[in-house]
């Protein structure tokens, strides 16, 4: 997305950018003049999506979902997860 001139980024996950990957990911943008902010919240949960909403001052050009869950043991459980996703995305932007 930045190759494409994407300066504006907002991530959001349960984990933040806590790990060393992924601050050395948020590093790596900056370096290259992209403003990045990162929101720790869970995308199931309405409150989240709007606090990450409201930390975004550009126009919303898209909306990337790369969600990825390990365990499929309880199908149900991870669909649940992404279709609350999908109605607090479209109840928020």
């Amino acid at each position: 997305m930045t190759e494409r001139g994407a300066r504006h980024l907002v991530f959001m996950g349960r984990s933040g950018a806590t790990s060393p990957a992924a601050a050395e990911h948020v590093k790596r943008l900056a370096a290259r003049g992209v403003q990045v902010t990162v929101v720790k919240g869970d995308v199931s949960v309405l409150e989240d999506v709007e606090r990450a909403v409201k930390t975004i001052e550009e126009p919303i050009a898209g909306v990337v979902h790369a969600a990825m869950d390990l365990d499929v043991s309880d199908f149900g459980v991870s669909m649940a997860a992404e279709t609350d996703f999908g109605r607090n995305r479209c109840s928020t932007i």
